[in-house]
């Protein structure tokens, strides 16, 4: 009788603690999916940390939720000109430190964006393939520093120049830039990520990457490409419905209350109507941190500029055929996106080559990351880690 009750009493302990983890393990799953649909914002103490760092002159100011601590100054090692104010970068670091990590991930925002509109998809990444995932927040966005002079002129190239720059500024300071990283980017991000890698194409041909200003320009590595919600442009390319850049022409003088009508016209193009149905409390609470941050409309309005003119994917493409590099490329997109048609993920396919990778994510609008945040990091850390996988291979046979 003894012994039967000793194993009852343990086969009672050990369900009930099946149990708490099974729960845990839900709660858990909700809580992420909840915190990516919100775009949850950072604590008040560290968004307070962060606006103090913003006020401090120069350089590159480094954050990394590793310590949990705010942003500090450090100098930045780029090849790109010296920055005229500072810019900050944010490093989520390989979570596991006894296991093997995959290559570093360098995330690019879209229009209008900054690192704090991406919530916590970066460390769901860097979880998913134990690898570190940088960011970084334009001049003009967030706690980084004013515009540029060169920047306030809102000409097209001046905006895709000047972020390609800055990313690969941001990825010099964190120590990525070295041995090189996958680049992703979502809608502008991702023709920012196409010109850093026709800049990494160029510089491998000796041909010397210029800016529109006829200087030299910095290159990065540029280990796979991810683009995401985008465009090649180009005069086969579908651009945004008319209006669509037009929506903060108002931003810079408006209120707290027309920023928040403008955000929410903004969210609902960038989602479907039946996501925004469904998930109207996280809508408005994704709008209302979207219309809280800080935003330069100066910055907006040249972004918007270079969204419309943008024309680089085709030149990607040849010189991708004219290089016996092969750069593999994740193309991802919803198929009722109303920014950009679907069809610009099939033009990009085209234009790419063999080595191009579709993923249509079905019922999805512009914001997958959004929408769909769990298929989107499964998606996206597949493709990463086959393409590490690979890369190890090459150098175990060489």
């Amino acid at each position: 009788v003894a012994a039967i009750c000793g194993v009852l009493w343990i086969a009672a302990i050990v369900l009930l603690r099946l149990v708490r983890w099974c729960a845990a393990r839900h709660c858990g799953q909700r809580l992420v999916v909840m915190q990516l649909a919100t775009l949850r914002r950072p604590p008040l103490a560290v968004r307070r940390r962060a606006a103090a760092a913003a006020a401090a002159p120069a350089a590159l100011r480094f954050c990394s939720s590793a310590t949990g601590a705010g942003c500090s100054s450090s100098s930045s090692s780029s090849a790109a000109a010296p920055p005229t104010s500072s810019l900050h970068v944010h490093l989520e670091p390989a979570p596991r430190k006894n296991r093997p990590t995959g290559a570093p991930l360098l995330l690019i925002q879209g229009w209008a964006c900054f690192s704090e509109d991406w919530g916590v998809l970066p460390k769901l990444l860097a979880s998913a393939g134990n690898r570190p995932v940088a960011t970084f927040d334009p001049r003009g966005h967030g706690p980084s520093g004013p515009l540029a002079p060169p920047r306030s002129d809102v000409s097209k190239a001046a905006a895709v120049e000047a972020l390609a720059d800055e990313a690969v500024e941001a990825a010099s300071a964190l120590g990525i830039g070295g041995s090189g990283a996958h680049v992703l980017g979502i809608s502008l991000g991702g023709m920012v990520a196409q010109r850093l890698a026709l800049r990494m194409l160029l510089a491998t041909a000796d041909q010397g990457p210029v800016d529109p200003s006829g200087h030299e320009a910095a290159a990065l590595r540029v280990l796979s490409l991810g683009l995401c919600s985008t465009t090649p442009g180009g005069p086969r390319a579908s651009g945004p419905p008319p209006c669509f850049l037009e929506i903060f022409d108002g931003w810079g003088g408006a209120g707290e209350e027309e920023r928040q009508h403008i955000s929410e016209d903004f969210f609902g193009r960038a989602v479907t109507p039946s996501w925004a149905e469904q998930h109207r409390a996280q809508f408005r609470r994704a709008a209302l941190n979207f219309a809280q941050a800080r935003r330069d409309a100066d910055a907006i309005a040249a972004q918007a500029k270079a969204v419309l003119e943008f024309d680089a994917g085709p030149a990607l493409g040849e010189a991708l055929r004219a290089s016996e590099a092969s750069l593999p490329v994740l193309v991802m997109h919803g198929d009722s996106d109303a920014v950009f048609p679907v069809s610009n993920a099939e033009l990009l396919c085209e234009l790419l080559g063999p080595t191009c990778q579709l993923n249509v994510f079905e019922d999805c609008g512009h914001l997958l990351y959004l929408q769909q945040p769990q298929a989107f990091v499964r998606t996206v850390s597949a493709f990463l880690a086959a393409e590490d996988e690979r890369a190890a291979y090459k150098v175990r046979c060489v």
